[in-house]
């Protein structure tokens, strides 16, 4: 297969699938020549994109993949991985041995595995994008004694022994999902791959966070069932905020009555809902100004405001500038 060289700073679209009942996508053929990675799928697919970039010592690559019924997916490597996933859409379904194990939206982990041949299963009718990192050992060896914790998940490592930085994915805090985020933007030529550097910096500065991070907050009227409604409700902030949303709409649409799901924000996130909400917006509609460089009318659109004059009133108090001031400088 004929490669075209990229410029180091660039991706493309390096794998499209349609239509497919079943096959198998080999990363080391379509991404680069150092991926050991293999994708096989069972199963009709409507349409599945890998995307890759070098950033540093790392390959970050972007999969997305949409299903037409029930697929059956599997990941393999033959040589080690030392890696950071995130779950950026859908609820993955992983098979360990004779049990079916769940990684959620917007949470992650970073892992070692001397090889890998993992198993997935992808419902009817849904999309599901996952980010991955894959790290050259020096790249994470540098911050070696940055928590004990941390050593011995190095160490373990370098013993190629199959091990994780936490025992089970942590849910992602928005400054991760956004760091992540970040890694597959456009953006002017000219800093774009420090742009990445910076990301991927936060990616692993917000991962290992945690680990300084006194027990989560608990609240003796919240279930862990109950968390994840929580986690369900955030996860449909981000998915529609140019909609009109209401509390009662977040508890219904999560399963919750309001009285807790109002608890689970002040719980988890530290802020009520309506301020979780705002926040949301406000960093959407900041991208969209700076990085698509859209008329600040239809960014208040894109955010949820059927008034540009409220929207941008809402912008100065959050920024203490109003959203213009973001287009003029984009344009320079």
């Amino acid at each position: 297969m004929s490669h075209h060289s990229q410029p180091e700073d660039s991706y493309t679209d390096k794998v499209k699938v349609t239509e497919h009942a079943h096959g198998q996508i080999d990363l080391a053929e379509n991404i680069h020549s150092d991926s050991t990675l293999v994708l096989k799928y069972s199963g009709p697919l409507c349409y599945a994109r890998v995307r890759e970039v070098h950033v540093d010592a790392a390959s970050v690559v972007n999969i997305v993949i949409r299903t037409k019924d029930r697929v059956s997916v599997q990941i393999a490597s033959s040589e080690p991985l030392l890696m950071f996933y995130i779950v950026l859409k859908g609820d993955l379904q992983y098979v360990t041995g004779k049990y079916v194990a769940h990684t959620t939206r917007f949470h992650y982990n970073l892992l070692y595995q001397p090889s890998l041949e993992q198993d997935f299963v992808l419902e009817k009718d849904r999309q599901y994008v996952l980010l991955a990192i894959h790290f050259q050992p020096t790249a994470l060896q540098q911050w070696a004694g940055l928590h004990p914790l941390y050593s011995h998940f190095l160490e373990q490592a370098a013993r190629h022994e199959s091990s994780a930085l936490f025992q089970q994915a942590r849910s992602a805090s928005q400054a991760l999902v956004y760091a992540a985020l970040n890694l597959f933007r456009r953006t002017s030529v000219f800093d774009l791959k420090i742009m990445r550097q910076v990301a991927l910096l936060n990616v692993l500065r917000h991962a290992v966070m945690p680990l300084f991070e006194p027990p989560a907050a608990t609240h003796p009227d919240l279930r862990p069932s109950d968390l994840e409604k929580v986690h369900t409700a955030r996860a449909y902030i981000f998915d529609h905020l140019d909609e009109g949303i209401s509390v009662r709409m977040l508890a219904r649409v999560a399963g919750l009555n309001e009285r807790k799901l109002k608890l689970g924000f002040r719980t988890m996130y530290q802020t009520t809902v309506g301020g979780f909400l705002r926040e949301e917006r406000m960093l959407r509609a900041l991208a969209l100004l700076k990085e698509k460089k859209m008329p600040v009318a239809r960014v208040a659109a894109a955010v949820g405001y059927r008034h540009a004059p409220n929207f941008s009133d809402a912008f100065r108090r959050h920024f203490g500038h109003p959203p213009t001031l973001c287009s003029e400088i984009s344009r320079l």
